[in-house]
């Protein structure tokens, strides 16, 4: 119970050996041991107060406050459980219709249904309370009214016009008035805002420009966040983010269908089915994602939309498959040589075809994770959306694309891109913004590429005599037409880095059912 502190000597036990060096001063006669000398160790009781002064999250900080040796720094970024945390439900309502319009036809038309709730949700409680009211006006408001007369709410690029608008009550009362330190250099408080924090406005960095705000000697509301310093020092800040794991999170899956079967027509047996359903939630993560959070804590219905976790959706609209085996009905006993030869073919195809999967349109510098003030981007991920605002074509490829702006203009040397007009396209976004907008896109705003493959076998059975001696060859293509699936731009569509807007670069992944063709063969012997 007695550390040593310092060097054991182990030699010459009979002559003082096993002594402890350290300025612990222990040794095997005087140290604690438990059970022989009792349950309690005789340690210093702890100290009942923290040494003072005390400044918490002042780890390497300067300037006003700063004592030196008196750094207690912050705990970073941290994560906590809800004490209401609940496991998810899934309640399933399913009704099918079937009808046999012959012996070997069947029609079948359905209803599937999902009610999900008590999803995994993550919220970061270090959010921007931007509800909060002073004079009259919240700021939310207040950044709407500068964002819109500054940037406007048309496509593209934030308009730049200078701002002619009257004073807003939130920032001339948050800020001490027109007299105080941080106004007294402009005609009124909301000039100094945006003299001094334009460049987070225009970018949408909500979190950024209130963190900024709130480090002023002016401001009025005290520590608001738990990252808030002191207004007018380094001091004070306890964490960078503290993301909560909740169960509020809901969503929903409905979906139609239609299915045929024939069985043995002719030779035929398949099935065909096409769905058009729709997937819709406030996002889906696993319990191992850390650091992410909803766009905004205080609505959690702004994150619904098309449904989807990770960074992918599942949302896909019509989804199509038809699966058929076609057994030629003549030379079945096969008899004779010509009997052999051309009986026993079995051919298989597989068509899988199925609309975009929900993608996600970018906000890069700074706004894809705090357009609603819901973290610092440097301790939480979140997925926002760019707002459309304007028409937007389906994703195709389109060869030799030669843009004719900013939007587009590289990306890959061949100019493959999923719009002919990747200006256009491009010019039909601008932000999320904080006092406008209700929704923010879900898991994405727009379809991807629609997805299709074909695969199909070829099988060769031959008999020889009546023991069931036998041989069957087959071969199994995937991907037969060797069709080239585009993976989706994913990183390619950012309206602030547009340079690639919508570039193909790639396919999807190896393993993920679009790979080129391939071909396997094989041969089974039996006896």
């Amino acid at each position: 119970a007695v550390p040593c502190q310092g060097a054991v000597n182990t030699a010459n036990a009979g002559a003082g050996g096993n002594q402890c060096l350290g300025a612990g001063g222990a040794n095997p006669t005087t140290a604690f041991r438990i059970g022989t000398d009792g349950l309690v160790a005789p340690l210093p009781a702890a100290a009942q107060q923290l040494p003072q002064p005390f400044f918490p999250g002042t780890n390497g900080c300067s300037g006003a406050g700063c004592v030196s040796g008196t750094f207690f720094p912050t705990s970073g970024d941290s994560s906590a459980i809800d004490p209401h945390f609940r496991p998810n439900r899934v309640d399933s309502f399913d009704l099918t219709i079937q009808r046999e319009l012959s012996p070997k036809a069947m029609i079948e038309v359905g209803y599937i249904g999902r009610l999900i709730r008590n999803e995994l949700q993550n919220i970061n409680l270090d959010a921007v309370p931007y509800m909060t009211t002073l004079g009259g006006q919240s700021f939310a408001q207040a950044y709407a009214a500068l964002y819109t007369s500054i940037c406007g709410l048309a496509g593209g690029a934030c308009a730049n016009n200078p701002y002619t608008g009257p004073a807003q009550p939130f920032f001339e009362t948050a800020l001490g008035g027109p007299s105080s330190a941080f106004c007294s250099g402009s005609a009124n408080c909301t000039a100094a805002v945006i003299k001094a924090q334009g460049s987070n406005l225009k970018q949408g960095a909500v979190y950024d420009l209130w963190s900024a705000l709130s480090r002023s000697s002016a401001w009025t509301l005290g520590r608001s966040l738990l990252s808030s310093v002191t207004p007018g020092t380094s001091l004070g800040n306890q964490l960078s983010s503290i993301t909560m794991s909740t169960s509020l999170g809901y969503g929903n899956y409905n979906a139609g269908f239609v299915s045929f079967r024939l069985t043995d027509f002719h030779g035929f047996t398949g099935i065909s089915n096409f769905t058009f359903s729709k997937a819709l939630g406030t996002g889906a993560v696993t319990q191992s994602t850390s650091s992410f959070t909803v766009i905004d804590p205080w609505n959690l219905g702004l994150m619904y939309g098309p449904n989807g976790g990770n960074g992918r959706g599942f949302d896909s609209k019509y989804l199509f498959n038809q699966s058929l085996v076609y057994h030629p009905p003549f030379y079945k006993e096969q008899k004779g040589f010509v009997g052999h030869l051309l009986g026993g073919w079995g051919i298989a195809p597989l068509l899988t075809a199925q609309s975009g999967l929900a993608t996600q349109i970018n906000i890069g510098n700074g706004g894809d994770c705090q357009s609603f003030g819901e973290g610092n981007c440097s301790s939480t991920s979140t997925n926002e959306n760019a707002v459309r605002v304007g028409p937007v074509p389906q994703m195709s490829l389109h060869y030799g694309v030669v843009s004719n702006g900013t939007c587009g203009k590289s990306g890959n040397s061949l100019g493959v891109n999923a719009f002919a007009d990747p200006q256009a396209v491009c010019n039909s976004f601008r932000r999320l913004i904080l006092g406008v907008d209700t929704n923010g896109g879900g898991t994405g705003r727009i379809p991807g590429f629609a997805r299709w493959n074909l695969d199909a076998s070829i099988t060769k059975d031959t008999k020889f005599g009546e023991r069931g001696i036998g041989v069957t060859f087959y071969a199994l293509f995937t991907n037969v037409l060797n069709h080239f699936q585009p993976d989706d731009p994913t990183t390619n569509l950012d309206i602030d880095n547009p340079s690639s807007w919508g570039a193909v670069t790639g396919a999807p992944a190896a393993g993920s059912g679009y790979d080129p063709r391939q071909l396997e063969m094989g041969l089974r012997v039996r006896w």
